[in-house]
């Protein structure tokens, strides 16, 4: 059986998480990425999809790559794929997405396809990782909640107490600043420490980090030990948190691959998304017209009324098993004395079903456009498609081989169902046999966050089973 080092492993992933890389941040993670991969052995590039998340950074082009404000129409009619400004970001640093190769070595099966994402969410930046030896979750009750993380994967789950794990190392250094190996301490007693988290102040970022340490290491074990193993391909999409933005604009004709894994959910090594929403945004503009407030209101057309009173109809939550609708933000009006002219509305559908997720926006949009239209106001409705929704069936090659990993690895698989949208949407709807992965971390999006190392060496010895 091949050896996984924990101890470089987690080395690895605390190099990660010296560097801030919240999305639209990456540059110098990237960089940092690209040459641990040459140092593996493969070839390494970057595609330019930066500069388009740049331009989407600064608002000239809207979520779908196109100029802000250009539509296109569907069967919805007057759909407009994306708003620019949702996206913007001051002083954006991205990088494109690194595709690696490593070619096959004493081996003709089929080439594989490992996927993580490099960013991280807010807030990630001077990230302090530590190694603690208790469950950060100790002590929490078991909340039962019927979607447990921010994955929304439906089980039950643990909601953090508070950590309470003691500490044994901190290997936080300034946030960017890379360390040599010789510059930077070994995490102590790392045989004894079983989680690392941060110190509380921003995410620690083992979504995506945690995988990509993963993938890391595997490499590395594949090299040292000159085990035989298929071409294996790296992908390291940038921007994935909001939608999956760089993954959106990669050329897949590049990939060889038709298996996939993702690297990329909470859990514990051997657990996989059977099935993953549909994902629809959207925005609406209300126009009414302006008056003063106490001389003459009848005068002006109330566009918080309107969407108010079509906000208040839209049922939200989970509309049924497999659909959630959510309505995120609301802003308008100028002054309290002024009648308000506009207002903008923002939200979301998700659904395991894409046919139920389009009726869903229909409904929305027709709520919006009722209210309006019994006030006299105008209605500007736009939607973004950020995926299509799969469901995985258990014959599929990926979800036959992943099995047949995990039980090797002594493990029992798991399958869940996610409400999370991931790059593994983006496979599946360029026909590549695609699975979200679990990678040993949970609390995902919150300063709660946490890694299990154990977890972490499982899904190595996983992913050399995949490869093997």
């Amino acid at each position: 059986m091949a050896d996984v080092n924990r101890e470089r492993l987690v080395r690895s992933f605390f190099r990660l998480t010296e560097y801030d890389a919240e999305s639209f941040h990456e540059r110098k993670l990237a960089d940092h990425l690209k040459e641990m991969l040459k140092q593996a052995g493969l070839s390494v590039t970057e595609d330019t999809v930066g500069d388009t998340l740049e331009r989407i950074a600064d608002g000239t082009l809207a979520r779908n790559g196109k100029p802000a404000g250009a539509s296109t129409a569907d069967s919805l009619q007057c759909r407009r794929e994306g708003s620019a400004g949702a996206d913007r970001e001051a002083c954006a640093n991205p990088a494109g997405n690194i595709f690696a190769v490593l070619p096959a070595y004493h081996s003709d099966a089929d080439p594989i396809l490992l996927v993580a994402h490099s960013d991280t969410v807010r807030p990630g930046n001077a990230r302090r990782a530590r190694l603690v030896s208790v469950s950060p979750d100790a002590g929490a009750a078991n909340a039962g909640s019927r979607y447990s993380g921010t994955d929304g994967e439906k089980a039950s789950g643990f909601r953090t107490a508070g950590r309470t794990g003691k500490e044994l190392s901190d290997a936080g250094y300034p946030a960017g600043d890379a360390r040599t190996d010789a510059e930077a301490p070994a995490p102590v007693e790392a045989d004894k420490a079983r989680y690392i988290a941060s110190d509380g102040t921003t995410v620690l970022g083992a979504d995506d980090e945690a995988g990509i340490a993963e993938i890391l290491e595997l490499l590395t074990v594949l090299k040292e030990q000159s085990i035989p193993h298929p071409e294996i391909e790296v992908l390291i999409t940038s921007c994935e948190e909001p939608y999956c933005l760089g993954s959106r604009f990669f050329d897949f004709g590049r990939i060889r691959a038709k298996e996939g894994y993702v690297l990329d959910m909470s859990g514990r090594a051997g657990r996989a998304a059977s099935a993953a929403p549909a994902i629809l945004s959207f925005e609406v503009t209300v126009t009414g017209k302006s008056a003063h407030a106490g001389f003459e209101p009848e005068q002006g057309i109330h566009a918080i009324r309107a969407a108010a009173s079509a906000v208040a109809e839209i049922e939200m939550g989970h509309i049924n098993e497999e659909t959630t609708v959510n309505i995120g933000t609301f802003n308008g009006g100028k002054a309290r004395n002024i009648v308000p002219d506009r207002v903008v509305v923002t939200g979301e559908i998700r659904s395991l079903d894409d046919e139920k997720a389009d009726a869903q926006l229909r409904t929305v949009r027709e709520s919006f456009e009722r209210s309006a239209r019994e006030i006299g106001a105008d209605v500007s409705f736009s939607s973004d498609r950020s995926f299509h929704a799969y469901k995985v069936e258990r014959n599929d090659v990926a979800a036959v081989h992943f099995e047949q990993a995990v039980r090797k690895a002594g493990l029992t698989p798991e399958w869940v169902t996610t409400f999370g949208g991931s790059d593994n949407n983006r496979l599946r709807e360029h026909g590549i046999c695609g699975l979200v992965v679990g990678c040993g971390y949970w609390h995902a999006h919150s300063t709660s966050e946490y890694a299990d190392v154990g977890e972490m060496e499982k899904s190595v010895r996983i992913l050399l089973n995949l490869v093997s």
